[in-house]
């Protein structure tokens, strides 16, 4: 019996392998994190630690371009870490140089992304503030 967080994951196998990742042309396409079917635990997991992530760093509409897809890096990496862990603790055997690979590119990542949360600037501009102030 696979332990819960994994006992999911064969739907997102079984629609790779059954050529989701394909256009009708038959060329490969790459999948993202929003293609991920949604009522699965790992993809529900990358979903709500990437919102939190972007909500720590000040939210998506403050990042580049190259953070965000660095934040999809975290995140993955993040998930994958997690499986890795919830393995081991079961009882699974988990190759330790494969963990420490992944836990390294996780700490490279999220080291340039920042450790700390960025304060989001909520200050509402004059015009907002006024039109606000008449609604009033």
């Amino acid at each position: 019996m696979q332990p819960e967080h994994l006992s999911d994951t064969s739907t997102i196998e079984e629609q790779s392998a059954a050529g989701s990742s394909l256009k009708a042309s038959g060329k490969a396409r790459p999948l993202s994190l929003d293609e991920l079917d949604g009522r699965t635990l790992v993809a529900r997991y990358v979903r709500q630690t990437r919102a939190e992530v972007l909500a720590d760093l000040g939210g998506e509409e403050n990042l580049s371009t190259l953070e965000r897809v660095l934040v999809d890096s975290v995140v993955m990496a993040a998930a994958m870490l997690r499986d890795k862990g919830a393995r081991w603790m079961t009882g699974e055997e988990v190759d330790a140089t494969e963990l420490c690979t992944l836990q390294n590119a996780f700490n490279r990542s999220a080291a340039s992304l920042g450790w700390r949360r960025r304060s989001k600037d909520i200050t509402p501009d004059l015009r907002r503030y006024l039109q606000k102030g008449e609604a009033a």
